[in-house]
């Protein structure tokens, strides 16, 4: 926008350049009108004319602009210096308070929903820690199951195996049993059978003990003691079967080579006949020493 001083001094600059004009156009129009026609100096007298006429119209235009422009900087200036200003910087300022302070209030607002959401954020990422804690422990406590399950299962397939086998172990065991008790109850109707003669002629009978021992007894031995009792006990043990004696009384000396002697021929009657035949020759000797001892003695 022009200040007064600039349009002042356009409106001077204005005057001049018409008077400037307004003589250029005379002088010349002069010289012309020497060697013009007449209709051609008419003419040039009538836009002369038209032109003085806008000039005019533009200069009272010019005067009415910087009337109606000075009248509205006189306002503005009074509107901006006055009791109006005053009012308005008033109640901009109030606005600008309210906004601040409500800005402010916003502000506020926004921090304590900020302190919350921070709050929430800390606790749901306790939570999710702890979650996640609590899943990698169950993943771990997953992976120790699987672990133990392969094994057991491993076991199972090792304990199905071996019960398998121990099955099989079982009935070959169980018919070896039965072969064998078929055999033990062959030898014993044979003992019962050798019992029956050696009762009935040699004073000799069989007590079943403890641990399956059955005890030989003898009768008839000593002609000067016939009751007196000469015994050994003997079983069958063993996967091959094998007689074992022993607690013989009176001990015989041969007692082991006797043993051999069964295991081998398998020959019962032989061997209770031959320690029949020990016990007795154990007598004769103990008599034949005291005899002898009796002699010496006299």
């Amino acid at each position: 926008m022009c200040t007064r001083h600039q349009k002042l001094r356009c409106r001077e600059q204005s005057a001049v350049c018409v008077g400037k004009y307004d003589w250029s156009n005379n002088w010349e129009l002069q010289e012309k009108a020497a060697v013009l026609t007449r209709e051609e100096a008419l003419v040039v007298t009538k836009m002369t004319t038209v032109k003085n006429a806008e000039i005019e119209g533009l200069q009272e235009e010019s005067i009415k602009l910087e009337e109606k422009l000075s009248s509205i900087r006189d306002k503005i200036i009074t509107k901006w210096t006055g009791e109006e200003y005053q009012k308005l910087a008033a109640g901009l300022q109030t606005k600008h308070q309210q906004v601040i302070q409500k800005g402010q209030e916003e502000i506020k607002k926004h921090q304590g929903n900020v302190k919350r959401m921070e709050q929430l954020s800390k606790s749901n990422m306790k939570e999710l820690q702890e979650r996640v804690e609590k899943l990698q422990e169950l993943k771990g406590s997953l992976l120790r199951l699987q672990e133990e399950a392969d094994t057991l299962l491993h076991m199972k397939e090792n304990a199905a195996t071996q019960v398998n086998e121990e099955s099989k172990q079982i009935l070959k065991e169980k018919e070896y049993l039965s072969l064998q008790g078929k055999v033990t109850q062959q030898k014993l109707v044979e003992l019962d059978k050798a019992a029956s003669m050696f009762h009935s002629r040699l004073g000799l009978t069989f007590k079943k003990t403890t641990g399956n021992r059955l005890q030989c007894l003898f009768k008839h031995i000593d002609r000067d003691d016939p009751e007196a009792v000469f015994y050994f006990f003997i079983k069958v043990e063993g996967d091959d079967r094998r007689y074992v004696v022993s607690d013989c009384e009176p001990s015989v000396p041969e007692l082991e080579i006797l043993a051999e002697k069964l295991n081998k021929t398998n020959n019962l009657r032989s061997f209770i006949v031959c320690m029949r035949k020990r016990f007795q020759q154990l007598v004769q000797d103990k008599k034949s020493q005291r005899h002898s001892s009796e002699q010496a003695q006299q």
